[in-house]
């Protein structure tokens, strides 16, 4: 859950340098895009931060499920998880892309929605929604080889074009980023 100070995005200004190049990107795990639409949320977020691209995690929606009328960011691309009401990302953008992939290319990891891959001209951005290894840590070993394909999925990206990845990662990597770290330790997020 969102503060209201927190700010959920990542704001690249400039990536490659002023003017015309100046990129703005948001991420956000929307737990539910359409609840996040029924509260009437969504539209003010993206209207007050003018991205020029939103990656959006855990949207639990397949696209012909959600009425979105977004005239700004016509350009919509859905990674939908087999199961209805489950994971998902999705990514919107005011600029058309080259080229879509939903998932990473390995079968066993793209049932559930959790990467979506948009090609622009000089660089890919990716939506991901991270897997959790579960309270008990009996997804410790599906996370792990998840994040291994992860990370050579996006290295075969990185050899064409630079790349922007963002979104839910489901860890913690250092005490700090934790509210409270001695009551996670050993826990799902945050298993040293």
């Amino acid at each position: 859950m969102m503060m209201d100070d927190e700010q959920p995005f990542l704001h690249l200004n400039p990536l490659y340098g002023v003017g015309e190049d100046s990129v703005k990107i948001v991420s956000w795990n929307v737990n539910g895009i359409r609840a996040v639409l029924r509260k009437e949320v969504f539209h003010p977020f993206v209207a007050g931060h003018d991205p020029d691209v939103v990656c959006l995690q855990e949207t639990k929606a397949w696209p012909e499920q959600v009425t979105l009328d977004l005239p700004s960011h016509p350009h919509q691309y859905w990674s939908r998880a087999v199961r209805k009401g489950y994971s998902g990302t999705a990514i919107f953008s005011k600029m058309p892309a080259i080229s879509v992939q939903s998932g990473m290319g390995v079968e066993r990891h793209d049932q559930e929605g959790r990467v979506t891959a948009a090609e622009f001209e000089r660089v890919f951005v990716v939506s991901i929604y991270v897997p959790n290894a579960k309270r008990d840590l009996s997804r410790l070993d599906d996370r792990q080889d998840w994040d291994r394909c992860l990370l050579a999925y996006l290295k075969t990206l990185e050899a064409q074009k630079p790349v922007v990845f963002c979104g839910d990662f489901n860890v913690a990597h250092t005490p700090i980023d934790l509210a409270r770290p001695k009551t996670n330790e050993g826990q799902h997020g945050f298993t040293l």
